[in-house]
């Protein structure tokens, strides 16, 4: 038997536990896996997140085992590859989504998905890069097969306060190219700066809508970004300048022209880590071994993001660590509850706010605010509307602040919304990726 975090889902919802599973079990699952792993350590990125508060249809299998990376020891296999003792590291190929993953004590896998662990580093220091790291290595291989070197000029990342992002900046500055950080983060600008940043420059400038051709800037981009960004970006971008796109956490949509690429010969490269090719797995790999200082990474991760990594090791599935990821929990500005853990409680002890208001409508609005966990900044807000609209209760979050010119997205914090009415749950139908709406109820 081995612990795992397992996901289910029913007619009678969604639920994210720790249970025992026991290696038939694991052999039913995954008839394909011909190499079992004992997981020492896993990570929790993005899609892990969404997967264990079903934010989003990443599963496509139930039940599941989350888990997209994972990295230890070979107990079996019948891959001629590999054998039993061998290090491995795992990232991707549909693991968490279809097959079950690396949040577990024990994993059976493909071998042909399996990277040997090179010389000099560990499972604990391969999962501190992650696949956020392994993704930004991959990103500047992509400028590298494109002749992107110092002398061009400048390299742009953007999302550097991220995993890609920062794992990008220590990278290309070791590689002597002078980095320019974008972010929205401005208390973190010490910190890229320690990575190897040379400038570090607000997001608000390339996150508004922008011109289809502008100055010619950069020599190279990393984006884990995506839309105005993305679009900014490739329109600064030097001429026959690369741009690797990796990311969307600012939005899916791409809202450029062909200008930069028809009248600039810039090359839009997209870099995706789930289904790579396993020899560019193997030398990214073999080089973030050789060419990553751990030190640097360690040092400011431990001392600026004590509770962003989350790490599964044998004997503590899902335990607490320290790396930074992008799907930190921040701030949360609507009804919302952490379901990996079951209901959420207000922490004992701490202050719980509440308050009264109209809404546009002129509707009576109550709302409570409930710390959950405040070191993850994880709040639970409730909010009440005695009177809905009987048209339909609309229920939505800004995307700046009055004031500012930045683009905020508070929605994208949420981790889960729920409405009731009369004390039972009621679907709450998704407008946009601000706004909600429900028919005539007390939305709560």
């Amino acid at each position: 038997m081995f612990d795992a975090l397992y996901l289910e889902k029913s007619d009678g919802g969604f639920s994210a536990t720790r249970r025992k599973l026991s290696d038939d079990e694991l052999a039913a699952a995954t008839p394909d896996a011909d190499v079992t792993v004992r997981i020492e350590y896993s990570t929790i990125n993005y899609k892990d997140a969404l997967a264990l508060t079903e934010r989003s249809p990443v599963v496509r299998r139930w039940p599941m085992v989350p888990g997209i990376d994972g990295a230890g020891v070979v107990e079996a296999s019948s891959h001629p590859g590999f054998a039993a003792g061998d290090r491995v590291i795992l990232n991707g190929w549909g693991v968490g989504e279809t097959h079950w993953g690396c949040l577990a004590q024990r994993a059976r896998l493909r071998g042909d998905w399996l990277v040997a662990m090179p010389a000099g580093i560990d499972a604990r220091r391969a999962m501190s890069i992650g696949t956020a790291g392994y993704t930004a290595m991959l990103c500047v291989m992509a400028l590298e097969r494109r002749g992107v070197t110092p002398a061009q000029g400048e390299i742009l990342v953007t999302g550097a306060a991220g995993g890609v992002g920062s794992v990008a900046i220590a990278l290309l500055a070791r590689l002597g190219f002078r980095v320019v950080a974008s972010t929205g983060r401005a208390s973190e600008a010490d910190y890229l700066r320690a990575l190897g940043a040379a400038e570090v420059i607000e997001r608000a400038a390339l996150s508004a809508p922008g011109k289809p051709l502008q100055k010619e800037r950069w020599a190279g981009v990393v984006d884990a970004v995506g839309s105005h960004t993305l679009a900014n970006a490739c329109a600064q971008t030097k001429y026959r300048g690369t741009v690797a796109a990796c990311g969307l956490a600012g939005g899916m949509d791409f809202p450029a022209t062909v200008a930069p690429f028809i009248l600039r010969g810039v090359a839009l490269i997209g870099v995706d880590s789930v289904m790579c090719p396993i020899d560019e797995r193997r030398e990214a790999w073999k080089r973030l071994a050789d060419e990553l200082d751990p030190g640097r990474l360690e040092a400011h991760h431990d001392r600026r993001r004590p509770r962003r990594r989350a790490e599964a090791r044998s004997g503590d599935a899902g335990r607490q660590g320290t790396r930074p990821h992008r799907g930190r929990r921040e701030p949360l500005s609507a009804p919302a509850k952490r379901r990996a853990s079951g209901a959420a409680r207000p922490v004992k002890g701490e202050r719980t706010s509440a308050a009264v208001a109209r809404g546009r409508g002129g509707e009576l609005v109550s709302y409570r605010i409930a710390p959950v966990d405040p070191h993850a900044h994880l709040f639970e807000i409730t909010l009440t509307i005695a009177q809905p609209d009987p048209d339909g209760q609309r229920v939505a979050l800004p995307a700046w602040i009055p004031g500012s010119y930045m683009i905020r997205e508070f929605a994208r914090h949420v981790v889960s919304i729920d409405a009731r009415s009369g004390g039972r749950a009621v679907r709450l139908r998704k407008l946009d990726k601000h706004t909600g709406r429900r028919r005539a109820a007390t939305v709560r």
